[in-house]
Order: C-alpha cells, then sequence, then structure tokens
C-alpha cells in the first residue's frame, strides 16, 4: 500500500526539457574526420619519434637532460600526487598571463637580465672549453 500511495502521490516525471537539442545532428562530416585524424596521426608520429630520440640516445645533452628532469620529477611525485598537480597546473594556466599583463615590465626586465647573465655564462663556458667550440663549415 505504501509503495501504491508513493507512486499516486509523486508527480508524473517531466517532458523532455530540450527537444530541439536532441533532434540537430551532431558531429564531423567525413572531410572533417579525415582532417582531423591526419592531425591526430601527425601528433603522435611527432611524439613517439621525439620519445624515441631521447630514450635511444640520438643525443648525450638531450637524454641527460630528459632523465635529469624525471628525477627532479621524483621529488616532486614524493611532495605532491598527480591529481594536486593537476590543480596546481589548471590555477597557474590562468593566474599566470594576468600576472604577466599588470606587472610586464618588471617581468621583461627580469627575464632579459637572466637571458644577458646565461648568455655570458654559456659564453665563459664555451671559451675554456675547447670542444665546445664552433667548428667552421
Amino acid at each position: 500500500l505504501h509503495r501504491l500511495l508513493l507512486r499516486r502521490l509523486r508527480p508524473p516525471p517531466p517532458d523532455q526539457p530540450c527537444p530541439v537539442q536532441w533532434e540537430v545532428a551532431v558531429g564531423l562530416s567525413p572531410e572533417e574526420q579525415q582532417r582531423w585524424a591526419r592531425r591526430l596521426a601527425r601528433h603522435l608520429i611527432a611524439a613517439t619519434r621525439t620519445l624515441t630520440r631521447l630514450f635511444l640516445v640520438h643525443s648525450v645533452p638531450e637524454s641527460l637532460k630528459f632523465a635529469f628532469m624525471f628525477y627532479l620529477l621524483t621529488y616532486v611525485g614524493a611532495a605532491c600526487n598527480g591529481l594536486t598537480l593537476l590543480g596546481v597546473g589548471v590555477i597557474c594556466a590562468f593566474t599566470f598571463p594576468v600576472l604577466y599583463r599588470h606587472n610586464q615590465e618588471q617581468i621583461d626586465q627580469y627575464v632579459s637580465g637572466v637571458r644577458n647573465h646565461l648568455g655570458h655564462l654559456r659564453a665563459r663556458i664555451q671559451a675554456k672549453l675547447p670542444s665546445a667550440k664552433v667548428k667552421p663549415q
């Protein structure tokens, strides 16, 4: 009796609130599908080539930088989990452009100072290492 009474007293379910949206065909044309598939394939091939180059040591400095980056990420992973890093990444993605717009002059000044310092440091290192000098072709 309780269930029968609840069925009788409960209001009927409403009709579809957005029938127009259900009737609209959503999809990609075959040309757009092929274009997106080619684009995805290009990105996958580029990523595969880059990872192959890094893992199979085609360039020792690049592979060392890659290994060092993963070594540093172990410390980041010990402090945070992936969801925390994702949240921080989203916050930074929306905060940094606004901060840059408001403080563009100061940031550009500091970045140019750091670039100049790194350029001078690189020049001193290349001057001291005979193997780092550029060979004329």
